[in-house]
């Protein structure tokens, strides 16, 4: 109390000091933070997202529901926690494409398709007047040439040449049980909300990857006839599965950072090692790797300048704990006359310090 002038200038001091701190690491921190979502911001959405694709062979429920329940548990585990949305599909490998009855001529021309079930399809088509969706089942007897329903997109019967009630043949390139297959195109549909997410994943995995010189026409089926009719019809058949994790770039933040990374190389790992043809497609890993590099360069002055803002704070305490001490010698040696030993006294400061620091912790920040 004899002195709480002084004490008070040091516990006024030790807590601007403390502000000053708390002041800088938010202030840092807000920088980083502001540096990782421009670096996000100059993304699209679409490359933020996570795109896993897969090969598995032959086509059957068995094969695919081992690569759906393996993928999403691991989606589930990973990154579940920064997704908005999950979008799944899959196709066939690429057939000949033909008409009735001129099976033999198949693969002498640039006309190809593929077989593909895109669930939730509807939310984002319209059908053309006069459509109607296929029938979810094989429409013809066993042993009998495989004759099925499908849906196809506008542009592709433009292309051909087709319209609703067309039928087409397709012949697989590879030697199989099953020869042919008629598909009869029961509607046509228009696409929707082209920006949305949900094309992105057709786009990326599902479309033919023939090349510019092929035409393609793809036959959209519902997932039931595309494992149930058509994996069995060709069992020798390989397809590709598809699935577009839609992220939330603002749950990507720099205390995360790390995290988000980790998570998606443990899905890489843990799926690659499992599924052949396995690939997984993101821009979130180059994001990343670039506010990286750009955060190494801007830590060094960063710590240049916490250091100086450390060794200020320092040198005040200091200054004014010596003030302090040296006003105070004489009841030092007044409390040793009385029989103080030296860590009695000692605990006299360092109550005092602990008090001081206390109240710098709690009011600083």
């Amino acid at each position: 109390l004899a002195h709480w002038k002084l004490l008070s200038s040091v516990i006024i001091g030790v807590i601007l000091a403390s502000t000053v701190m708390s002041g800088t690491v938010i202030y840092f921190d807000a920088l980083r933070e502001l540096a990782l979502r421009k670096t996000i911001d100059s993304y699209s959405i679409t490359e933020l997202d996570v795109l896993i694709k897969a090969e598995r062979g032959p086509t059957n429920r068995g094969e695919y529901q081992f690569v759906q329940s393996l993928t999403e548990n691991e989606i589930d585990l990973n990154i579940s926690w920064m997704a908005r949305d999950r979008t799944r599909g899959g196709k066939t490998a690429t057939f000949f494409l033909t008409k009735p009855g001129e099976e033999k001529k198949a693969g002498t021309d640039n006309a190809r398709s593929y077989f593909t079930f895109l669930p939730r399809l509807d939310e984002y088509t319209s059908l053309l007047p006069g459509s109607r969706l296929p029938v979810e089942e094989r429409l013809s007897r066993p042993g009998d040439p495989l004759i099925l329903e499908a849906l196809v997109p506008l542009e592709a019967t433009q292309l051909f040449g087709v319209g609703i009630g067309d039928q087409l043949t397709v012949v697989p390139h590879w030697d199989d049980f099953t020869s042919h297959a008629n598909v009869t195109i029961t509607g046509i549909f228009t696409r929707q909300n082209l920006d949305s997410e949900f094309w992105y994943l057709e786009k990326a995995v599902l479309q033919s990857a023939t090349g510019a010189s092929f035409r393609t026409i793809p036959f959209f089926v519902s997932e039931n006839v595309f494992m149930d009719v058509l994996g069995p019809s060709f069992s020798k058949m390989d397809s590709t599965y598809g699935w577009l994790v839609s992220v939330i770039p603002s749950r990507i933040t720099s205390r995360n950072s790390n995290r988000v990374q980790t998570d998606l190389d443990r899905i890489n790992l843990t799926l690659s090692s499992v599924i052949s043809g396995f690939r997984q497609q993101t821009s979130i890993d180059n994001a990343l790797i670039e506010y990286d590099r750009r955060l190494f360069f801007s830590k060094l002055p960063m710590f240049v300048v916490l250091i100086l803002i450390a060794v200020v704070v320092l040198y005040y305490v200091t200054t004014l704990s010596s003030l302090a001490v040296d006003q105070r010698r004489g009841e030092v040696a007044l409390m040793r006359s009385r029989g103080g030993s030296s860590p009695q006294i000692l605990a006299v400061f360092v109550l005092e310090g602990a008090a001081i620091s206390i109240l710098a912790i709690i009011i600083g920040p």
